[in-house]
């Protein structure tokens, strides 16, 4: 997505709109779920991973430091969600 794409789905998700927030989210999902696979091994966890780390991008959304890249601030959001749910090193499985 683009920089001015995400300037304008960004205010109206915040504002509770969440068809905006699919659309801000929608281009990252293949990628982080990717993301959270290469983590866990499993697709089911890391499907439960992606999801779990994209409703609490939903929830945190008002505090969001809109000076980074989305992209990357969604992918670094789904590492301590991939740890909790038994990341390989993470000493949680």
């Amino acid at each position: 997505m683009r920089g001015d794409d995400v300037a304008q789905q960004l205010p109206a998700a915040r504002a509770g709109d969440s068809d905006a927030f699919g659309r801000l989210v929608e281009p990252f999902r293949d990628e982080l779920q990717a993301h959270c696979y290469r983590m866990l091994g499993s697709l089911h966890e890391a499907e439960d991973a992606t999801q779990e780390a994209l409703a609490r991008a939903w929830r945190g959304l008002k505090g969001y430091d809109d000076h980074g890249s989305f992209r990357s601030g969604q992918r670094a959001a789904t590492i301590p969600v991939s740890a909790r749910n038994g990341a390989p090193g993470s000493g949680t499985r």
